[in-house]
C-alpha cells in the first residue's frame, strides 16, 4: 500500500472506520459522468465540480498518451472533508489492493483552499499508477502483485504538459535556469523518482522532458514499452532510452538530442498563459447565475438569470449558500489554465462567490463585487488589443514588411506598460529572426496551445 500526504483522518473518516463528529454536514456521493470516479463530500455543488473536473483530467491525459485507461480493475474514490476554523487546503492519497480491484482515494481537505496544482499532480499520479498495476499480473489469491513505483517526474510532467499554462510558465523557468547554470542531463532527471514540494525548477524541468518525449512520432509505441518496464520491475534509465528513441544507439546520443531540445526552446514561442477571448468566455460563463442550478429554486418570483449583485439580498437563502460555495470552486478551476491576469480575475469573483456563501455583510459584498467587474473589464480591453496588436504583426511579417523604422507602433503603444509587453517584446524578436532567417523556425513542442 501507498501512502500520500498527511489527510490521514479525512481517510479514516471518509472510509466508515470513524464516525463523523457529532453535527457533521451530511455526506453525499455523485459518481463522474463517465462513472470511473466516485466524490464525496458535504457540499454537492463541489461534489459535482470536482467529479466533473476528474473526468476531464483523465481524459487529457488518454489523449497525450494515445492510450485508454482501464477503468475495469480500478476503484478511484475522492474524499472531500472542510473545516469551518481557519485552515489551508492540503491533499492526500492511499492506494491498495483488494481481491481483484485495486482501491484508490484521493483526499482533499478544504477545496477551496487548496492548491490545485498538487490536487493535479496527484491525481496524475493516481491514473498512472492503476495504469501501471492494471497492467500487472494477478496472483493465485487474485490480488494484484506489486509494480514498480512511477517516477515522480513522470507524473509530474505529465500532469504540467496537458495544462497549457503550466507548460508555457514551465517552459520559461528551464529557459531562466539556463542563463544562470547548465540543466541538469537527462540522466540525471531519469532518477529523480521524488520531487520537492512547490512551484521547484526540478519540476519545469521534468515538464519538458515529458513534453520532448511525448514529441516523437511512436510516442504511443514509448509509454507502452516505459509501462511494460515498470509492470516488470525494471527502471527507466537514459541506457534504455538510447535502444527506443529513434535516431539515438548510445547515451551520449540521447544527452546530446536532449541538449538540442533545450537549446531549441529559445525560438518557441509562447504566451502568457491562456489570455484570450475564449478563456474569458469560459469565466463569463461562470458567472450567468440560473435558477435551478445547484438548488437555487426555479421559482416564478425569480428571473430566469440573475444578476449577481442580487445574490447580496439573497445571501440568507441556504440554497444559494450551497451554490454559491460551488461557484467559488468553479471558477478557481476553470482558471487553473488560465494567464496570471485570467486567475486574478477568477479569485476576485470566487471571493465575492465565497462570503455570500458565508452571509457576509452586504458593504463587504458589494465592494468585492465591484473589484472583481472591474478587474474584468480592464481584462477584456487588454486582451482585445493584444490579439488586435498580434493580428497586426501577423499581417507585418506575413507580407515580408519589416518592424517599422521610426520605432513607433500605434498597436503597440495603446496597450499599458505591464507583464504583457514582454510577451509582446518576445513575439517581435521571434519574428524579426524568422524573417531574418527567411524560413519559418522549427517547432520544438513547447508552445502552449489554446
Amino acid at each position: 500500500m501507498r501512502s500520500y500526504g498527511a489527510c490521514i483522518l479525512a481517510a479514516l473518516l471518509y472510509s466508515g472506520l470513524m464516525p463523523p463528529p457529532a453535527g457533521a454536514a451530511e455526506l453525499v456521493s455523485v459518481h463522474s459522468p463517465s462513472r470511473h470516479f466516485l466524490v464525496t463530500g458535504d457540499d454537492v455543488g463541489q461534489t459535482i465540480n470536482i467529479a466533473r473536473w476528474a473526468d476531464e483530467v483523465s481524459t487529457k491525459i488518454e489523449r497525450a498518451l494515445k492510450t485508454k485507461i482501464d477503468f475495469k480493475h480500478l476503484e478511484f474514490r475522492i474524499h472531500l472533508s472542510s473545516s469551518s476554523a481557519p485552515s489551508s487546503g492540503c491533499t492526500g492519497s492511499s492506494e491498495k489492493s483488494s481481491g481483484r480491484k485495486y482501491l484508490q482515494t484521493l483526499l482533499i481537505k478544504n477545496p477551496d483552499k487548496v492548491d490545485w496544482e498538487d490536487v493535479l499532480e496527484l491525481h496524475c499520479r493516481l491514473l498512472l499508477d492503476g495504469l501501471v498495476v492494471a497492467s500487472g499480473d494477478v496472483g493465485a489469491g487474485g490480488r494484484r502483485q506489486p509494480v514498480e513505483d512511477v517516477p515522480a517526474w513522470l507524473p509530474v510532467g505529465l500532469s504540467h504538459c496537458i495544462d497549457p499554462a503550466l507548460k508555457s510558465r514551465d517552459r520559461r523557468v528551464v529557459l531562466n535556469w539556463q542563463k544562470i547554470e547548465a540543466v541538469p542531463p537527462l540522466s540525471e532527471l531519469l532518477k529523480w523518482r521524488t520531487l520537492p514540494s512547490g512551484r521547484s525548477r526540478e519540476k519545469a524541468a521534468c515538464t519538458m522532458m515529458v513534453a520532448w518525449l511525448l514529441s516523437f512520432p511512436d510516442a504511443v509505441n514509448w509509454f507502452e514499452q516505459v509501462r511494460a518496464r515498470l509492470v516488470s520491475g525494471d527502471s527507466i534509465s537514459s541506457e534504455w532510452l538510447a535502444t527506443v528513441i529513434p535516431g539515438c544507439h548510445t547515451v551520449a546520443d540521447v544527452e546530446l538530442m536532449w541538449t538540442e531540445r533545450l537549446a531549441g526552446e529559445r525560438f518557441v514561442l509562447s504566451g502568457p498563459g491562456l489570455l484570450s477571448q475564449d478563456t474569458l468566455s469560459l469565466i463569463k460563463d461562470q458567472l450567468v447565475i440560473r435558477t435551478g442550478e445547484y438548488g437555487i429554486p426555479a421559482g416564478t418570483n425569480l428571473p430566469q438569470v440573475i444578476e449577481l449583485k442580487s445574490l447580496v439580498a439573497m445571501k440568507d437563502d441556504a440554497s444559494v449558500q450551497a451554490f454559491c460555495k460551488a461557484k467559488a470552486l468553479g471558477l478557481l478551476m476553470t482558471a487553473l489554465s488560465g494567464s496570471e491576469e485570467v486567475r486574478a480575475v477568477a479569485a476576485a469573483y470566487s471571493s465575492f462567490f465565497g462570503q455570500v456563501g458565508v452571509g457576509g455583510q452586504d458593504g463587504k459584498l458589494l465592494s468585492l463585487l465591484a473589484k472583481a467587474e472591474d478587474m474584468l473589464k480592464r481584462l477584456e480591453t487588454t486582451t482585445r488589443a493584444r490579439e488586435e496588436y498580434m493580428d497586426k504583426m501577423e499581417e507585418t511579417y506575413a507580407d515580408g514588411a519589416g518592424a517599422p523604422d521610426d520605432g513607433q507602433n500605434a498597436y503597440r503603444d495603446c496597450l499599458e506598460r505591464s507583464k504583457l509587453q514582454r510577451y509582446i517584446d518576445s513575439a517581435e524578436q521571434h519574428f524579426e529572426a524568422i524573417q531574418k532567417d527567411g524560413k519559418s523556425l522549427p517547432d520544438t513542442g513547447g508552445a502552449a496551445t489554446p
